[in-house]
């Protein structure tokens, strides 16, 4: 496993995952909150651990996930988009297979050593606000994520129903 420099540069993409495969290994809260994130997506979320938090397992029984009760195996990876590791055992056996298979991977407990960060987001309507401190804040992030939503609420929300509709020069004007 490599690790990133401090100098390492993200780049803010936004994904369609409709229809995709997301493959989260580990049971617990970190990717309890990163799947509720994804239900909306309209992705396939394959959780890969011998236990889940009681949230995740009422997802599971909502078959709004899909979860394989044991421990990751290689074979987990076929057809999968991204890979989200959160556990608490050792992750370098993990992030190599996802690495040697081409599959970009984010790793809970060193973001800056996997291939992808997970940004703050912040929605109202179409706009969406992908925050991040590249890996070294994450702290920082929430916080700017939680102001944004409070001006979401009132300046910009009002700006957003304004724009609504507009588009091209309309906008520029």
């Amino acid at each position: 496993m490599e690790k990133k420099g401090k100098g390492a540069f993200y780049v803010p993409l936004h994904f369609d995952l409709e229809g995709r495969t997301c493959l989260f290994v580990g049971g617990g809260r970190v990717n309890e909150r990163r799947v509720l994130n994804l239900l909306p997506s309209g992705a396939r979320l394959v959780v890969v651990s011998p236990e889940l938090t009681p949230p995740l397992h009422s997802m599971v029984e909502e078959g709004k996930v899909e979860w394989r009760r044991r421990t990751f195996l290689e074979s987990d990876l076929e057809g999968v988009f991204l890979v989200f590791v959160a556990v608490n055992s050792d992750p370098r056996p993990i992030v190599e297979a996802t690495r040697d298979r081409g599959v970009p991977v984010n790793l809970a407990s060193s973001g800056r050593e996997g291939d992808f960060i997970v940004p703050s987001v912040v929605r109202e309507g179409p706009l969406v606000l992908s925050l991040s401190t590249s890996g070294r804040n994450p702290a920082l992030t929430k916080t700017v994520a939680g102001w944004l939503r409070g001006r979401l609420k009132g300046e910009l929300r009002q700006v957003l129903e304004k724009c609504q509709g507009l588009e091209g020069e309309e906008l520029r004007e």
